[in-house]
Parts: C-alpha cells; structure tokens; sequence
C-alpha cells in the first residue's frame, strides 16, 4: 500500500456547513424571541398590561433561553468539525478522499473518507462537559468519564450514517460495497484504553490516533480505479442534492 502513489483532493461542501446554517437560523429565531420578550416587557412595566402580556414575556423568555441552548450546541459541533477536520486532512496525501457534511436520508454525516483502505463513516462529537476526563466503551456505550453518553446516541447515529451509505451504494451500483466502517471521533477529549475502543462494529478515537494509528493499519481493499468510482458517485450524490445558491 505504501508503495503506490494516489492523487487525493478535498470536494465541494464546506467543514461544518450544515451547522452554519443552524447558527443563522437559530440567531433568526432568537432575534425574534428577543424582540417578543422587549416588546411585552415593554407592554407590562409601561403600559400595565397583564394577562396575555405576562404569558408572552415568559414563553418568549423561555423560547430565547432553550434557542441559546441550541446555538451552543452548533458553535461546539463547528469547533469540533474544524477541528477534527484540521487532524485528518494529511489524509489526503495518502490517498484518502475526505468530503465533509454529506448530506444523508434527513441527516448530514460530518465527514465521508474513501480510500484504499475502505470507506470511513465519521461522525463527530464536542461535548460541552468535557474537562479532564476520559472517554470509555462499555456494553455498547460510550461513556464519558462516569455519564453515558446516549441522547443523542452516537453509536447509534455512526451505524445508521454507515448503513445508509451502504444502501446507497447498492442502490447505486447494483451490487454490495462492503468495508464500510462507523467511526465516532472527540477531537477534545482523550479516549481511555482506545484498543478497547475499537471493534469489528465500530471505532471511537480521536481524530488523531485514528489518522495515524488504526488507519495506516488497514490492508488495500479498494484499488485506484475503485476509489475513483465511490468518489464519482458521492461527488454526484452531494451535487444533486446541494441547492443551486450555494458555493
């Protein structure tokens, strides 16, 4: 494998783009929160009026308060989506294609990795409570430090993207694509006992330790021609289903 020489590139959609567009929706919708809650607060102190005021300044108070939640939430997916995309982009002179925030069945997956070494389904996590501890896997759960970590579920969420892509493949080519592996990556965190971490099933790393430890591992199993195919179809999938005002 290391012996060939492979031409890879980045393609279309940029890192995180699916949560930039939160990000704007969400401050939309907080403007209007804010301005729901100025203008009744306004009605109250001022104007004295109550009732359906006082319903409107604490709905429009608790709508800002859970939009806020939420825009954090893609702040942390973004960071963590340049993030880890920053850590695997030397990837991509291995031989690796790297398509960030394809878009799936009503989900997007962070990044798609096509090379010789099979089909990487990555999905990437940012948790708000991360500090010094560690992620673990036990019984089919991620755990960090002593919390598991299931709403939402991201080995759930890995598999589902992987299995999407596999149904697509056939869908496509008519015949089945194996070597299709889920993988969840923390870019901030460190991973207790990683070989623990890494299984037929699925792998939980970080992006780094996947990059250059558990990838360059992989036997070839798509030759030149093959990734060029994969490629060629997902470039189209992402083209086909990107509105026509988008960069």
């Amino acid at each position: 494998m290391k012996n060939k020489i492979y031409f890879a590139k980045e393609i279309l959609k940029s890192v995180g783009q699916s949560c930039e567009w939160k990000i704007r929706e969400n401050f939309f919708y907080l403007g209007a929160a804010a301005g729901a809650f100025l203008v009744s607060f306004i009605l109250l102190v001022f104007r004295n009026k109550g009732g359906m005021t006082i319903a409107l300044l604490l709905a429009s108070g608790y709508v800002f308060y859970w939009l806020l939640g939420e825009a954090k939430s893609y702040f942390r997916g973004l960071e963590g989506g340049r993030r880890t995309r920053e850590e695997i982009e030397p990837l991509t002179r291995d031989g690796y294609y790297v398509f960030n925030d394809v878009p799936g069945n009503k989900f997007n997956i962070d990044f798609l990795i096509i090379g010789p070494g099979g089909i990487y389904v990555i999905e990437v996590k940012n948790p708000a409570k991360a500090g010094n501890v560690e992620i673990y896997y036990q019984d089919e759960t991620i755990f960090l430090g002593s919390d598991p970590l299931t709403k939402p579920d991201p080995i759930l969420e890995a598999k589902s993207r992987a299995l999407w892509v596999k149904e697509y493949l056939k869908d496509v080519k008519g015949a089945d694509v194996n070597n299709i592996k889920p993988v969840v990556l923390f870019p901030n965190i460190m991973i207790g006992h990683d070989e623990d971490c890494v299984t037929n099933d699925i792998w939980i790393l970080n992006p780094k330790r996947f990059r250059d430890y558990y990838l360059p591992k992989q036997n070839e199993v798509f030759n030149p021609q093959e990734v060029r195919e994969l490629v060629s179809i997902f470039k189209a999938h992402i083209n086909a289903n990107t509105p026509k005002f988008e960069n």
